[in-house]
Parts: C-alpha cells; structure tokens; sequence
C-alpha cells in the first residue's frame, strides 16, 4: 500500500487535480484519508470512489449536480468501492472465518456472471481476458491482492479503449475533457470563500466540540 505520506499525498493530489485550482483540502478531510489507511484500504479503491463522485455529479441533468468540493462529499461513493470490491485487509482478516476464501475470491465468480449478462461480443470478450488474467493470479500468489486486480482492471480497460473505432475514441476522449473542464471552472469559482467556510466549521468543531456526523 505504500507509506502512510504518500498514500495521503496521492489520494490528495488526485482529489484536486478533478476539483480544480483554489481548493484546499480541510483537516477533516486528512483525517478521512488517515481513516482509510488505518483500515488499510487499498487507495486504488479510495481513487475509484473518488472518481465516481465526480462521474455521477457530471452526468446529472445540466444544473442538477454539484462536484465534491470536499472529501467529505466523496465519502458515500469510496464506501461503496469498497463494499463492490471487499472489506479493507483488516476487516477481511477478521471475517475470514465465517466467509472463506475472502472477497477477492468472489471476483473470478462475478466476472463469470458479466460474460453471461454480456449483451454483445466485444464486452463478452474483454470480460473473458480479465478473467483470465485474475484467475491466472493464482499461480503467481497475488490472488488476495485488491490493487493488483484493480490495475489488472485499468489495464484492461485501456486496451478495451485502444480497441474502439478511431471516431468513438475521439468522442470519449472529447467529452471526458469537457467533464474536466466543466468542474475546473465550477470549483475555481468562489474557491477561496468555500475552502475559508470549510476551515472556519473545522475550529468551530474543535472549539465547541461539534461532531462531524460522517465520522
């Protein structure tokens, strides 16, 4: 998982490489990224979550969703990676009992499902390699290691990418610019006023004991 600076320095940096310039993350929102190492969450998984909140706040109806401007507002999509990929390793340890085998090995199961729903041959295909390559695991001793199937995963996808028509490539490529853009523009505006609101609530908190109830 890496040392505990740069776990916290990669999930940092990539929260405000999506959120925009002048924003500044709160001392909660270290906390929440503390929280996550001591659990010993894979920060593939708390870098999925993270892309999730900004995915699903893009693709609302135009006006209807507004991008995280906190971690605190990434919270709910990071718990669910979470679940969608298993308990962090400590919670998995203490579950191992009662669920054998662990979650990681739910994944070559799911994935066999995904070829049976596959509406057509080309997501049937690449479902098919992946599983491959997460069975093939086994051999090598890295089954029970969540950020080597999540980078199995990216690297799946960016051939599943290379694999599209040239115009259907430039199309995704286009509009995933413009998501960027978008909430580049939205989160720069006022940056500085909401990053201010969300330090002054923080020594509130610790001045009048006022709890976050996320945490």
């Amino acid at each position: 998982m890496g040392s505990g600076s740069e776990y916290i320095k990669e999930i940092e940096s990539y929260f405000l490489t999506l959120a925009g310039e002048g924003i500044m993350l709160s001392p909660i929102d270290y906390s929440l990224i503390q929280e996550w190492k001591k659990r010993q969450v894979p920060k593939e998984v708390v870098l999925k979550g993270i892309n999730k909140a900004f995915s699903e706040t893009g693709t609302k109806s135009k006006g209807a969703g507004v991008p995280p401007k906190s971690l605190k507002h990434c919270v709910s999509y990071v718990e669910k990676c979470i679940e969608e990929y298993g308990p962090p390793v400590r919670e998995r340890k203490s579950k191992r009992e009662s669920r054998p085998g662990g979650a990681d090995a739910e994944v070559p199961e799911r994935l066999e499902r995904f070829i049976h729903d596959a509406k057509n041959q080309a997501l049937r295909d690449y479902y098919i390699k992946l599983r491959k390559m997460v069975l093939g695991l086994d051999k090598a001793g890295g089954a029970n290691n969540i950020s080597v199937i999540m980078g199995l995963e990216k690297e799946s996808l960016e051939e599943f990418f290379r694999g599209l028509p040239d115009k259907e490539r430039e199309k995704i490529s286009i509009e995933a610019e413009e998501m960027i853009k978008q909430r580049a523009r939205y989160m720069t505006k006022g940056a500085y006023d909401e990053s201010l609101v969300s330090f002054r609530n923080e020594i509130l908190g610790k001045k009048y004991g006022i709890k976050c109830i996320i945490s």
